[in-house]
């Protein structure tokens, strides 16, 4: 549990470092670097729904891990149809359904939170 704590710490320490780089930072080259990095996104979402709250929902079955496991699930959706939108001819209808889909994601990790 300890390494677990330390591995968060400086993960957690790395992100804030690049969150706070992220001005000075170069844009990213290439359509295809973007497309990969946003789509890691929803490849992390999706592992966090297929290996965590799936099975806990299909050892338990209790409301919280059924709205968690619909949260990740519409949210990796909608990162995978919001990466579309780096390769389309018009993006602008990926990124509304994308951030939709998200959205409707997050609304369900709230009422888990609240209802859950």
């Amino acid at each position: 549990m300890r390494s677990l704590k330390r591995l968060n710490l400086v993960a957690s320490a790395f992100l804030l470092l690049l969150l706070l780089l992220t001005p000075v930072l170069p844009p990213i080259p290439g359509v295809a670097l973007t497309e990969v990095l946003s789509g890691a996104r929803g490849v992390v979402c999706l592992a966090v729904f297929l290996n965590y709250y799936s099975v806990m929902y299909a050892m338990k079955g209790t409301r919280f891990s059924l709205l968690m496991c619909t949260a990740f699930l519409f949210i990796a959706i909608g990162i995978a149809v919001y990466t579309i939108k780096f390769s389309a001819p018009n993006p602008l209808p990926y990124d509304y359904v994308g951030d939709s889909i998200r959205a409707v994601g997050l609304v369900f990790m709230l009422a888990a939170f609240f209802v859950g």
